[in-house]
């Protein structure tokens, strides 16, 4: 419950102005992903495994799409537990983040964003 509330909190301080026109597609798709990892067992084990191979993968059949910079700073969390992860995204939302760092370690990335 409290990955949840971390989640919730984190999701809370997206700009109001996008959340009046259109829901912010990162926090769309970071609700998508906690939802996924929170239902399915092995997606969670998975996802806290190796986080990027998980997101590359998808679940149920359907594919994560993030943005450049949100998939930078999923890819800097190590986290044992959904509330360690949440607790790390929180944090993480605080530091600015090399992008162009993101596809030279995870390769298998590349063909997925578009």
């Amino acid at each position: 419950m409290a990955q949840l509330r971390a989640l919730l909190q984190y999701l809370g301080r997206q700009p109001a102005a996008a959340t009046l026109a259109e829901p912010d597609p990162d926090a769309v798709e970071l609700s998508r992903l906690m939802s996924a990892a929170v239902v399915s067992r092995s997606f969670r084990e998975a996802f806290l495994r190796d986080p990027m191979r998980a997101i590359a993968h998808g679940y149920d059949g359907e594919r994560f799409h993030f943005s450049p910079a949100l998939l930078a700073r999923l890819s800097a969390i190590r986290a044992r537990s959904l509330e360690e992860f949440a607790r790390h995204l929180v944090d993480l939302d605080r530091e600015p983040v090399q992008v162009e760092s993101l596809t030279p370690l995870h390769p298998h990335l590349a063909e997925h964003r578009a």
